[in-house]
């Protein structure tokens, strides 16, 4: 059941009265004079980090496995099940030694899986750029993993060149602009001013279906982003991210370059494909699932508590936090 982010606030306000010393302040109000403000601004740091190190069970309400919310928006699938134009799969890099690279979405916050084509089994865990296995894997076909037996790393990925944009992206190169131009967005849906999302669909003059449009104006803030245009009620929405360029007269919704990718060993063919990619995004604290609601909030009162000098009662309530998250990963729901 999603949460309110005005429930949450006042449940980690709660979470800090459980601590306040009897006799500290008066009743009814919290150690600090405006607890909501100061809630406000650390309750989506604790909602990161406790996706980060919560039991991924517990997070898979949360799992992204479909490609069109990381793709070019050219190859998203249409309301028909048809596709906007041919599937190229998600990008990536097969070099010549079979190795693939896979720059990672912009909501990238943790791995869960991955499966190519070619591959027999699906990679559920990844190397660290810093172990010593990773390097094994590079330039040595006998110690690198390979279709039957496959090995993956998170890596850095900065190095790209600037001559092509994404929705031009083929398998042969990938570069900055790749992973920055990320949706074409349509003549008619730069929106800077407060719509009302119900009624942003084909029935809409200018918009129709499948169009991508950006809006950057919401009374709510959260509402912001891109969008794509469905053939009635709200549109779809692709990304969290509103920044735009625009060139040529054409506008882009830019996303967000993470500067992460997996490197892959090894694909069969450089014509394999991406058959399966999972993983948690990163999410705002209403969106937390429920099971991990009072790590959340527990760590969070901790923030905030920490950050108004009181570190004893700070201990207390971050405690308590990395109990439930104790609980959850040895599977000991509701002992202490």
């Amino acid at each position: 059941m999603a949460r309110s982010r005005e429930f949450l606030k006042n449940l980690v306000s709660s979470r800090i009265d459980e601590v306040i010393p009897v006799g500290s302040v008066v009743q009814g109000q919290t150690a600090i004079e405006t607890p909501i403000d100061a809630i406000e601004d650390e309750l989506d740091f604790s909602a990161e980090f406790v996706t980060r190190v919560g039991n991924i069970e517990q997070l898979f309400p949360a799992l992204v496995s479909d490609l069109k919310y990381f793709h070019d928006h050219n190859n998203i699938t249409k309301s028909d099940g048809s596709k906007v134009a041919a599937d190229t799969d998600q990008l990536k890099f097969i070099k010549t030694d079979l190795s693939a690279i896979i720059p990672l979405p912009e909501d990238f916050l943790r791995f869960v899986s991955l499966k190519l084509s070619s591959s027999k089994k699906e990679i559920t865990e990844l190397l660290s750029s810093q172990d010593p296995q990773y390097r094994l894997q590079q330039n040595n076909p006998y110690t690198s993993g390979t279709r039957h037996k496959p090995v993956a790393a998170l890596v850095s990925f900065t190095d790209y060149a600037d001559s092509s944009n994404y929705k031009n992206n083929s398998n042969s190169a990938i570069n900055t602009n790749l992973l920055q131009r990320k949706y074409t967005v349509d003549a008619n849906g730069n929106f800077t001013t407060n719509q009302t999302l119900s009624g942003l669909n084909n029935s809409l003059s200018g918009l129709a279906t499948d169009d991508v449009i950006v809006l950057k104006g919401q009374t709510n803030p959260r509402e912001n982003g891109t969008y794509l245009v469905n053939a009635s009620g709200s549109p779809t929405k692709l990304s969290k991210n509103f920044n735009t360029i625009t060139d040529s007269g054409t506008i882009f919704a830019t996303g967000q370059v993470n500067n992460m990718a997996i490197e892959f060993f090894k694909a069969n063919a450089t014509s394999d494909t991406i058959e399966k990619f999972a993983y948690i995004p990163r999410l705002l604290a209403e969106e937390i699932p429920d099971g991990l609601v009072d790590p959340l909030c527990y760590h969070c009162a901790g923030r905030v508590l920490e950050s108004m000098q009181r570190p004893q009662e700070a201990q207390a309530v971050y405690t308590k936090a990395n109990t439930y998250l104790t609980v959850y990963k040895e599977g000991l729901i509701g002992q202490e």
